[in-house]
């Protein structure tokens, strides 16, 4: 099973059977990740 954004079977040549798989995420609670990101761009005086 291949679990990436991306195809790989178009970068690499996988010498092994395989299928790829998708799947969806859902964030719950705080932090998310707007948040992480939000804290770190403050914290580091990138904005």
């Amino acid at each position: 099973m291949i679990g990436t954004p991306i195809d790989l079977n178009r970068i690499i040549k996988i010498n092994k059977p395989n299928t790829r798989v998708y799947y969806d995420l859902q964030e719950i609670g705080y932090p998310d990740l707007k948040g992480l990101l939000d804290d770190f761009i403050k914290s580091n005086n990138l904005k």
